[in-house]
């Protein structure tokens, strides 16, 4: 059972640079309003705080885990042939 569910949640697991940069932007302006205001004695801002913060570190976690397959894609692609199919009015 537990071989299926890792299985499942890999197949699911698809993390794209667009979604973890919108995640890390959003959430680090957040947590930038919060703490331009800091109030430790209200748990409500305690909770957003951390809140914040966590989703801030897991946002960049998701960012190194995408960007070594991406960059490793962009080294071992042709530039040239892909600029010299453009040149032929063939775009692909």
């Amino acid at each position: 059972m537990y071989e299926t569910v890792r299985d499942t949640l890999e197949d699911w697991y698809n993390p794209s640079i667009e979604s973890a940069l919108i995640v890390l932007m959003g959430s680090s302006f957040t947590l930038f309003l919060f703490l331009n205001s800091p109030d430790f004695t209200n748990p409500y801002y305690v909770f957003g705080v951390g809140v914040m913060g966590f989703a801030v570190v897991f946002a960049a976690l998701m960012l190194i885990s995408v960007l070594p397959p991406m960059l490793e894609d962009s080294l071992n692609s042709e530039p040239l042939a892909r600029f010299e199919k453009e040149e032929d009015g063939i775009s692909s």
